[in-house]
C-alpha cells in the first residue's frame, strides 16, 4: 500500500456523487412522471460532467510513496531543515516531535505530524515547508536521498502553482 498526495487547486464545487444520489427511474417520485426523471437525470449528468471537468483542470501533480517511506522521509527531513527531531518509535505511533520554538513552528508541525492516510494540508503550510526546505536546499541536495530530493521538487511545484494537498 502507498500514500498518494494530490496537489490540486480548489474547484469550489462539491462532488455530486457525494452530495446527491443519482436519480433512479425506480424511485417513487418518478414512477408516474417520466419527464421529471429525464430532466433530473440530465441535470445530474451535467453537474457530474462539470465537476469532472473542473477536477481535471484543478489537478496539478501527485506524489506517491509508501507509508513507511513517508514516515522515514519526514523523520530525515525534520533534521535536514534543522526544525527538530522525532524521538521514540516512529513506526508504532509511540513518538514525540521535539522542535524549535520558531515563528513557523505550527505550520511545520501540521506537516510533520499530519496523518499519512487522509486529510488535507493547506497552501500556507506548504509555503512554510517550502521556505524552510529552500533555506536548507544544500543539505537536502547533499543528503543523497533521491526520495527527499523528489519530494522537495513536489513541494516547490505545489507552491508555484498555489495548490493544497489531499492525502489519499
Amino acid at each position: 500500500m502507498s500514500l498518494a498526495i494530490i496537489a490540486t487547486r480548489e474547484i469550489g464545487m462539491i462532488d455530486p456523487y457525494q452530495q446527491y444520489s443519482r436519480p433512479s427511474s425506480n424511485d417513487f417520485a418518478y414512477r408516474n412522471n417520466h419527464a421529471k426523471y429525464e430532466s433530473d437525470i440530465k441535470e445530474f449528468e451535467q453537474l457530474s460532467e462539470r465537476y469532472e471537468h473542473l477536477s481535471e483542470k484543478a489537478w496539478v501533480k501527485d506524489y506517491t510513496i509508501g507509508y513507511i517511506q513517508f514516515t522515514l522521509l519526514r523523520q530525515k527531513l525534520v533534521k535536514l531543515i534543522e526544525f527538530g527531531e522525532f524521538t521514540g518509535n516512529v513506526m508504532s505511533d509511540n513518538y514525540r516531535l521535539h522542535y524549535k520554538d520558531i515563528e513557523d513552528a505550527q505550520n511545520l508541525k501540521e506537516f510533520f505530524l499530519h496523518s499519512d492516510c487522509d486529510g488535507e494540508l493547506g497552501t500556507e503550510q506548504i509555503e512554510v515547508l517550502n521556505k524552510h526546505m529552500q533555506q536548507h536546499s544544500d543539505a537536502i541536495l547533499n543528503s543523497g536521498e533521491p526520495g527527499i530530493i523528489k519530494f522537495a521538487e513536489f513541494v516547490k511545484k505545489s507552491v508555484e502553482e498555489n495548490v493544497c494537498w489531499k492525502f489519499i
